[in-house]
């Protein structure tokens, strides 16, 4: 072998060896980029279905920028024009997503509502209001998606000053309709805080507001016809209709409760003439259809407004008092709403049964305000006496319906509440904590002012939770010369059914439905001549008819009242009061009693922001015309 072969074999060896070591080193490198990247955690276009979608443009997520509140801001993806398409395929516009609302009802899936609001543009450049609008000749249309909308039809269907959804106002030569609607529970923003504004909120349960009015216009006469409905849905469950369901959820804290007790009380319906009072006869339960002659209730007798006796004494003698009963959310809200003593109640049953509570009551203050009576004797309640039938139905293993029946005479009132186990602390010691209540709400009054008992007879009442509010109705217009007559005539429709149960789970869907119906109406007639004018009004107002419905809702995490804006601020006793015609006497954009904040204020009380001056704000400016510079 000559020294060039040698020096040739020793090269190409030294080259393989180098090779060799080379790819074995970097081998771990070449798998890292190369090896298994074309599917594992590689982004890649999902599968679309356009066959109920229109067709919309690929994504775009290069940057892109636009001009918000006067200044140009750089933002990601959703901020960028989109190209809308009609259901063809064809071009429409091109410009931001503002606005979406997507109501779907479909088992088996994560949430069915959809509400999303572009919060920069939307506060900064269109101030909470989007207004579209067309015409021609003797036909137009306007559009309007907002917050604080006003919405008026009549003063006995609706009314609200402070609607936050979307209305359609459309009007042809003879014939003008509006239709709104509004996801009532969750019409907006959680909060003001812009790392808390997410841009959709997406809930499996809320409530719905859908209301139409449709009025023709036939010369001299104006007729109108109104309808309006407010019903709470779970979009995840099937069942969903305009009669609306009891609130379910798999948190517990968050669900309608079961009652564990129900309280009635009886008490006389005019206390200032002192005489005359409720006299109960007999009183009993019907449960699921059938008499219930063994749940005998227990009977408590007190004066109305007396004082609470749960507390504890202090080391000085002082007797610190518990006052569970107290409404914490605004007064004027909540005006009328009373939380029975329950615990006093059961603490009274308590001591009854030999047990010790010394430590959780005032004990001489309890026997003497208190005092239990005999269910199976005719009783009285005169003046300022109540008495309160309080019935156990915590041992029942199923219940889907709860019927009171009762005799009764004289001049009666009747209400009830219904008393559950407080999420989370159903094992309290204490029982003001380990029990909640229902406010006391009204079931049925006597006719007239019965002093003799001539109108003693066997009644009786459903128990249950609401669950959906109708208001329906005609109204009509006339103008003639020197003279003008309207009126109207509208009924209220509430849907109830009783929170069921199997085995202390909820069975909703099984509880019969039972409604509770009023009518109201007016008719004003006013003439005028010279300098002169000359009215009249006559009126019927039904004690069943109603245009408010309470409904439980607590203060869950998709309820951010502590900390921005939620229509919810104040929620007391996990009871809301959804009002159709709200109180508002001055006519401006405020309510004059509300719940919550409102537009323009995150830390507004429950009154009205500028005060109610009826007479003195003619052009509804918020500002009374007497004090122009406040």
């Amino acid at each position: 072998m000559s020294r060039r072969s040698t020096c040739g074999y020793w090269c190409l060896a030294l080259i393989a060896w180098a090779s060799a070591g080379a790819e074995e080193s970097t081998r771990p490198e070449v798998l890292e980029v190369v090896g298994g990247r074309p599917f594992l955690r590689y982004e890649r276009q999902p599968y679309r279905n356009f066959a109920f979608d229109n067709f919309t443009q690929y994504p775009d997520h290069t940057w892109g920028a636009r001009a918000v509140g006067g200044q140009i801001g750089v933002s990601m993806g959703l901020d960028r024009q989109q190209d809308l398409y009609d259901p063809m395929g064809n071009y429409l516009a091109q410009g931001f997503d503002l606005f979406t609302w997507l109501e779907r009802r479909q088992p088996e899936q994560l949430y069915g509502s959809e509400l999303f609001k572009d919060w920069s543009a939307w506060q900064h450049v269109f101030t909470n209001v989007v207004v579209g609008r067309d015409g021609y000749g003797g036909w137009g249309y306007s559009a309007f998606v907002g917050d604080g909308l006003m919405a008026r039809f009549t003063p006995l269907t609706l009314s609200k000053t402070d609607l936050n959804g979307l209305r359609l106002d459309l009007s042809l030569p003879r014939v003008k309709v509006t239709a709104l609607g509004s996801r009532i529970a969750r019409p907006n923003r959680e909060s003001y805080l812009f790392s808390e504004n997410v841009g959709e909120v997406e809930v499996n349960h809320s409530t719905l507001l859908l209301g139409t009015r449709i009025q023709a216009d036939l010369g001299r006469m104006r007729l109108g016809l109104n309808g309006v409905n407010l019903h709470p849905y779970d979009s995840t469950r099937p069942g969903n209709s305009m009669k609306g369901r009891l609130r379910s959820h798999p948190r517990a804290n968050l669900a309608q409760p079961l009652y564990q007790w129900l309280l009635v009380r009886i008490a006389d319906d005019a206390p200032e003439d002192g005489w005359g009072g409720a006299v109960v006869q007999d009183i009993r339960l019907i449960l699921n259809g059938r008499g219930r002659p063994d749940l005998q209730p227990r009977v408590v007798r007190h004066r109305a407004a007396t004082p609470s006796q749960v507390g504890r004494t202090l080391s000085s003698g002082d007797f610190l008092p518990v006052f569970y009963q107290t409404i914490s959310g605004p007064g004027d809200y909540y005006r009328g709403s009373e939380i029975p003593l329950y615990a006093d109640y059961l603490y009274l049953l308590a001591h009854a049964g030999g047990a010790d509570v010394a430590k959780e009551t005032y004990l001489p203050g309890l026997l003497e305000n208190y005092s239990l009576e005999n269910p199976e004797t005719i009783l009285r309640a005169d003046g300022e006496d109540q008495l309160v039938y309080l019935f156990d139905i915590s041992r029942e293993p199923h219940v889907e319906s709860l019927v009171v029946e009762a005799v009764l005479g004289n001049d009666y009132r009747v209400e009830w509440a219904g008393v559950y186990l407080t999420p989370g602390n159903e094992s309290a010691a204490n029982l003001e904590q380990r029990y909640s209540s229902t406010f006391f709400r009204p079931a049925l009054r006597a006719r007239g002012g019965v002093k003799d008992g001539s109108n003693l007879r066997r009644v009786r009442f459903e128990v249950g939770e609401n669950t959906a509010i109708f208001t329906y109705g005609a109204d009509l217009n006339l103008q003639l010369p020197g003279l003008e007559v309207s009126g109207e005539y509208a009924r209220s429709t509430l849907y109830r059914r009783y929170p069921a149960h199997m085995e202390g789970n909820p069975l909703f869907d099984s509880s019969p439905r039972f409604t509770h119906r009023g009518s109201a109406w007016f008719l004003n007639a006013l003439h005028w001549f010279g300098h002169g004018r000359v009215g009249a009004e006559y009126f019927s107002m039904n004690p069943d008819f109603t245009t408010r419905m309470e409904t439980y809702l607590p203060r869950d995490f998709g309820y951010r009242s502590s900390r921005g804006y939620s229509p919810h601020a104040g929620l007391a006793n996990s009871t809301i009061i959804w009002r159709l015609v709200q109180d508002n006497e001055d006519g401006d954009r405020y309510p004059d009693v509300l719940l919550g904040n409102v537009l323009g204020s995150p830390q507004a009380g429950a009154k009205d922001l500028d005060g109610v001056f009826l007479g003195q704000d003619e052009d509804n400016d918020g500002i009374v015309d007497t004090d122009r510079n406040f």
